[in-house]
C-alpha cells in the first residue's frame, strides 16, 4: 500500500509539472519537432544505469510549458507560411543522401586535380593537402564548409606561380568543381536544412523574449527495464519500474543544466517465476526445503531395491503452485551533472519492502513393492509454501504396509532460505553499494 501511495505521489507531481497549463487538445505539433535543437527549453534522453539495469528518462528545462511552446511553434509556421506537415517534408527532404553519382564525380575530379597540381607558396601549403581537407569536408555532410573553403583556396592562390588570382576563370578544370559543389550547397537538401534551421532560430528567439530563468529537472518516470536471474537452477525474470523527479537543487551556472539534482525515488520490482513453477514438474529435485533432497533419496533407495531384484514401483504428482513476489525500495536520490567529470548518483535507501507469497506446492511420492512376503511401501505427502525470508515445508511420511508394520503417520517440517540470486540486484541498491547507480546524458 505504501508503494502505491508513493507512486501516485509521483504520477501527480508529473502531471502538475506538465500541465501547469492545459495543452489545447486542436494542436498537434510537426511530428519531426525535435525539442533538443533549441538553445533554450531544452530536452536531453538521459539514461541511468543501476547494475545491468538501464532505464530511459529526459533531462529538461520546463520554464516554459508545453502549452506555451505549442503556441509558440505555431505562431513561428504562421510568420513562416508553413503548414506543420510542411516542417515536416522539410526535415525529411534535407536528410535525403545525395546521389551516389553526384558525389563520385565531384571526388574524382577533386582527386585528379590534386594529383596533377604542385605545392603552393613559400609557406609549404600543399594544393594536395588542401583538397583532402575539403574531401574530408565532403564525407562528413559539411558541403557548405566545403564550398566556402574551396572558393577561400582558388581565388587565393595560384597553383602554378602561388600569385593570387581569380582562378576559376583561368582554369576550367577549377570552374568545373566550383560548378558542382555550388550544385550541392544549392541542392533541395541543403535549402530545407536552412528552412529548417531558420524555424528553430525563429523559435528561440520566441522563448528567448519571454524572459525565464531556466528550470530543469531530471525526469524518469513509470520507466521500465527487465532481467532474468536463475532461481535454484531455473530461468526466472524481474522488472524493475523507477519513478523518479528531481530539481535542479545547487547550480554550477545560472542559464544551463549543469549542477546537483536531489528530490526521492522510488523502485518497483516484479519477479516472475513461472520458470521455477514449470520446471518442478520436470526437476523435482529443485525444489527448496530440503524437499528435493528428500526426493532424491527415494529415488536412490528404489533404485538399490531393483538392483538387489526387488520389484519396486514409483510414483510421483506434483502441482507446481503459483507465486507473487514483489519488492519496493525507496528513499532519496543525488545526481551531480558536470562538464568536467563523469555525471554522479548517489541512492541513499529509506524503506526496503518484500512481499512473498507462493503457494500452492504439492507433491506426493510413493514407494511400494513386494517386500518381506507382503505389498507395502510408504508415501510423502508434501506441501510447499514462502514468504519473504524462507521456503517452507511440510512433510507428510505415509506407512501403506498392509498389515505387519503398520505405523502412524509422520509429520516435520522443514525451511531454507531464498536463493540470494531473486534478490542480489535490488540488494546492491538496498544496501547503498557505492557505483551501484551511473547516470548517462546525450549532452554533448
Amino acid at each position: 500500500m505504501k508503494s502505491l501511495k508513493r507512486v501516485v505521489v509521483f504520477v501527480l507531481v508529473a502531471a502538475f509539472i506538465f500541465a501547469v497549463i492545459p495543452a489545447p487538445v486542436a494542436y498537434a505539433r510537426p511530428k519531426s519537432f525535435d525539442k533538443s535543437k533549441l538553445t533554450r527549453v531544452r530536452s536531453y534522453p538521459a539514461y541511468l544505469s543501476i547494475g545491468d539495469m538501464t532505464f530511459k528518462g529526459k533531462l529538461e528545462d520546463i520554464s516554459v510549458t508545453e502549452a506555451e511552446l505549442d503556441k509558440l511553434i505555431e505562431e513561428v509556421l504562421k510568420e513562416m507560411g508553413l503548414t506543420e506537415k510542411d516542417l515536416d517534408d522539410f526535415n525529411a527532404k534535407k536528410d535525403e543522401p545525395y546521389t551516389q553519382e553526384q558525389m563520385n564525380k565531384l571526388r574524382d575530379a577533386l582527386t585528379a586535380l590534386a594529383g596533377t597540381l604542385p605545392g603552393v607558396g613559400g609557406a609549404g601549403v600543399g594544393v594536395a593537402a588542401k583538397i583532402g581537407q575539403i574531401l574530408s569536408m565532403l564525407n562528413q555532410g559539411q558541403y557548405g564548409q566545403a564550398f566556402l573553403t574551396y572558393i577561400s583556396f582558388m581565388t587565393r592562390m595560384n597553383p602554378v606561380t602561388g600569385t593570387t588570382l581569380g582562378l576559376y576563370d583561368a582554369f576550367s578544370d577549377l570552374k568545373n568543381i566550383f560548378d558542382m559543389l555550388k550544385e550541392l550547397v544549392m541542392s533541395d537538401q541543403q535549402q530545407a536544412g536552412r528552412v529548417v534551421n531558420d524555424f528553430y532560430d525563429r523559435l528561440d528567439e520566441k522563448i528567448k523574449n519571454l524572459d525565464r530563468d531556466p528550470s530543469w529537472y531530471l525526469f524518469f518516470i513509470n520507466v521500465t527495464a527487465h532481467r532474468q536471474f536463475s532461481l535454484y537452477g531455473t530461468p526466472c525474470a524481474e522488472t524493475w519500474t523507477l519513478n523518479m523527479i528531481l530539481p535542479k537543487k545547487t547550480p554550477m551556472s545560472t542559464n544551463d543544466f549543469y549542477g546537483t539534482y536531489e528530490g526521492e525515488f522510488n523502485i518497483d520490482v516484479a519477479y516472475d517465476l513461472a520458470g521455477f513453477h514449470s520446471f518442478m514438474e520436470v526437476n523435482e529435485y529443485n525444489i527448496p526445503a530440503s524437499v528435493g533432497g528428500l526426493l532424491r533419496g527415494v529415488d536412490e533407495n528404489a533404485k538399490r531395491q531393483k538392483a538387489q531384484g526387488v520389484t519396486v514401483t514409483v510414483e510421483t504428482k506434483i502441482i507446481p503452485g503459483t507465486s507473487d513476489v514483489t519488492r519496493t525500495i525507496s528513499g532519496n536520490a543525488t545526481v551531480r551533472v558536470s562538464p568536467y567529470r563523469e555525471d554522479s548518483v548517489k541512492l541513499t535507501t529509506k524503506s526496503d519492502i518484500k512481499n512473498a507469497k507462493v503457494e500452492g506446492i504439492k507433491i506426493f511420492k510413493s514407494f511400494s513393492g513386494e517386500m518381506g512376503g507382503e505389498f507395502g511401501g510408504w508415501a510423502y505427502d508434501i506441501s510447499v509454501s514462502a514468504d519473504e525470508e524462507n521456503f517452507n515445508s511440510k512433510i507428510i511420511l505415509k506407512n501403506i504396509y498392509t498389515t505387519t508394520y503398520k505405523v502412524p503417520d509422520v509429520t516435520s517440517s522443514k525451511s531454507s532460505p531464498w536463493d540470494p540470486n531473486i534478490w542480489r540486484r535490488g540488494d546492491k541498491v538496498a544496501q547503498n553499494q557505492p557505483g551501484s547507480a551511473k547516470l548517462t546524458i546525450h549532452k554533448r
